[in-house]
């Protein structure tokens, strides 16, 4: 688990923050085409997040909107939204809201509301406002029916197997610095969790504990 970023719903090998606020930094739509066209990479996924309430608390909205190939999420029952009016939400949000594969949840955004069906239960990109067991993906066309904006908006780009994320990063700066207004993207490897961290931290512990139980035993 301390080794393989999936478990923590980490599909991407690179980011590119884009906005906050509903604000754009920089000609998103442009660079990020752009960025899909460099080689190495295999698909980028356009990522805005917005909360939603459900009657019954609030949850992380996140958008699936690939431009390229889709970047494989990590889901584990069920499958990801296809079409309008589908959710696949995140582990720790459905034993929040009591739903499963197949039950529905009304979800009022900032200028819309809409009644959408669970169609699976995965792992979601983490970015400032939730954690990767909790949120929930939806297309594009039914994160514009609910939302006029974002909170975060970052582009997660996955490469092709057996590309390097420290080579491809500078023919990706460039990219997207070729298109007026994107020399002030900004990309960088895809970060560790910090649940990855307290991993690799407290896996020393049992050779520690089983040092120490060998000194007593010798005792």
């Amino acid at each position: 688990a301390a080794r393989n970023l999936e478990r923590f719903g980490v599909v991407h090998d690179l980011e590119l923050f884009i906005g906050i606020d509903g604000t754009d930094y920089f000609p998103s739509e442009d660079i990020l085409t752009a960025v899909a066209s460099v080689e190495g990479v295999a698909g980028v996924n356009d990522t805005r997040s917005e909360v939603a309430d459900t009657g019954n608390g609030q949850l992380a909205v996140l958008s699936v909107d690939p431009v390229g190939d889709p970047l494989e999420f990590v889901v584990s029952e069920g499958r990801l939204p296809y079409a309008g009016g589908e959710l696949t939400i995140g582990p720790a949000s459905a034993r929040s809201l009591g739903v499963d594969v197949g039950d529905t949840i009304e979800l009022t955004g900032t200028t819309g509301t809409a009644t959408v069906t669970v169609v699976g239960i995965g792992l979601m990109p983490q970015l400032a406002h939730n954690f990767y067991t909790d949120g929930g993906l939806v297309t594009a066309g039914t994160y514009d029916g609910l939302f006029d904006g974002f909170r975060f908006r970052a582009g997660f780009i996955g490469l092709a197997p057996g590309a390097d994320p420290i080579a491809v990063v500078p023919a990706v700066q460039q990219a997207a610095a070729e298109v007026p207004g994107g020399e002030i993207a900004s990309v960088s490897p895809a970060q560790e969790p910090s649940q990855v961290i307290e991993l690799q931290q407290v896996r020393v512990l049992p050779a520690v504990l089983a040092g120490f139980l060998a000194l007593l035993a010798l005792g």
